[in-house]
């Protein structure tokens, strides 16, 4: 019975109040200044859920069930996601290299960038699969993601383009059919950047095999800013925060804000998306934190709310 209860799996994670990663311990940099307090990711911790588990989440409303799928796009399998996700956090914490760099006042000029597909949605019927690399779309070079974008929405939903991918080593002609998600013409496909640039600094970033996803872009963008630049915008204070950053500075909207604000009680600041402050103010009144609540746009919303502190 204590086997059965404990360790038979069932399709299903249970999200639970995370923790908190100090970040100023992560980064290797070789020219960096000290810090007085600290800048920290929140994080949400998963479980897989056994028969017992699932009792106790049924019971404690910091505990909640999900089914495995729901974190998928359709037919993706669970470990797709996980590599998936996996890539995003790569290129989360690369894109925080560049950006933190360019407002310290470097000049970052990217060479080139590599767009691969991460998955492919559904409903897509181009010719193109995970781990593809698109070269360009309407005899275009890609410099960029929003380069890519800002092609595709010359043209209207339906119309096909001409494109180059690299699969396997190999360079390939296709046509891709636009389709239109969000407001934006996409080519039906989940893509991940890689930027090749030169760095002014060698900045090391220690990954953790267990992380994976792209929320903590915007602390990891203000932990290498504050250790490459002489003014502390920690102040002695403890730091958390989530959302996601791109290469313009822009913060985005993540999941999970009710387990990582609770399992960041003891900071004086968390800083949270704009996208998100509505929730965010909910979970501090429901569970009475005592923190203080930064809501923000863009990197430079979060360093000039620190700075006034």
């Amino acid at each position: 019975m204590v086997i059965l209860l404990t360790y038979i799996k069932l399709p299903y994670r249970i999200s639970t109040p995370g923790g908190v990663t100090n970040l100023n311990d992560r980064y290797e940099i070789s020219e960096k200044y000290q810090v007085k307090g600290s800048i920290n990711e929140a994080y949400v911790s998963e479980i897989n859920a056994t028969p017992l588990t699932y009792v106790i989440a049924k019971i404690n409303n910091k505990w909640d069930i999900s089914k495995k799928s729901d974190a998928t796009y359709n037919d993706e399998s669970y470990d797709n996601y996980l590599n998936r996700s996996k890539k995003e956090l790569e290129e989360s914490v690369d894109t925080a290299k560049i950006v933190a760099l360019r407002k310290a006042g470097y000049d970052i000029n990217i060479e080139s960038v590599n767009i691969l597909v991460t998955y492919v949605l559904k409903d897509c019927k181009n010719d193109l699969k995970i781990n593809d690399e698109i070269l360009s779309l309407d005899h275009q070079s890609l410099t960029s993601l929003s380069a890519m974008k800002a092609i595709a929405n010359k043209h209207q939903a339906g119309d096909v383009v001409d494109a180059t991918i690299l699969r396997d080593g190999k360079v390939i002609d296709t046509k891709l059919k636009l389709y239109e998600k969000n407001g934006n013409l996409v080519v039906g496909v989940l893509v991940t950047t890689k930027y090749n640039y030169e760095s002014p600094l060698d900045i090391k970033f220690k990954y953790d095999k267990k992380e994976r996803g792209a929320s903590g872009g915007l602390m990891n963008t203000l932990a290498i800013y504050n250790l490459i630049t002489e003014y502390d915008i920690t102040k002695g204070k403890k730091i958390i925060g989530t959302g996601t950053i791109d290469i313009d500075g822009n913060v985005g909207e993540i999941g999970g804000v009710k387990y990582k604000m609770l399992g960041a009680k003891k900071c004086d600041i968390f800083i949270i998306p704009e996208a998100n402050y509505a929730e965010a103010l909910k979970i501090k009144k429901k569970y009475k934190l005592k923190f203080k609540l930064i809501k923000v746009k863009t990197f430079d919303d979060a360093v000039s709310a620190l700075k006034e502190i």
